[in-house]
């Protein structure tokens, strides 16, 4: 695969964590100023730092993120597919379902990308996969 196409990918991937990122920091500051709820705000805290890290990784092509990017992109996989099989109560979650059911793609992909040998070389990744 070509040099500039992997890279143009991984510009991809890096702005949907970017937007992740911004959706994830109004997801908790809503949790804690207006919901007070503090399950809600933890967890959308956790994944904040979580996929900011990833998006830092990227932006400076670490070796170590593409090994942090496999063991993250099958925990959400599993995570938003079992929050999609959850029943839907009101409209708001029959939304967050559709967008969930995106990022199950999205993460998905990735699992699939960060595997590829080109890519590993791209980020000078060396030793062992975790898939």
């Amino acid at each position: 695969m070509d040099q500039s196409i992997l890279v143009k990918n991984v510009v991809i991937v890096r702005r949907v964590y970017l937007a992740l990122v911004i959706l994830l920091a109004i997801n908790t500051l809503t949790s804690v100023f207006v919901l007070s709820n503090i399950r809600k705000m933890l967890e959308g805290f956790i994944f904040f730092i979580v996929y900011g890290v990833i998006y830092f990784g990227l932006r400076y092509m670490k070796d170590w993120v593409i090994q942090l990017v496999l063991i993250t992109s099958a925990f959400s996989f599993f995570w938003f597919v079992i929050r999609i099989l959850i029943p839907s109560v009101d409209i708001t979650a029959l939304v967050f379902k559709v967008l969930a059911s995106l990022l199950v793609f999205f993460f998905g992909y990735q699992i699939t990308f960060f595997r590829k040998p080109e890519v590993r070389r791209l980020f000078g990744a060396k030793g062992r996969e975790v898939f």
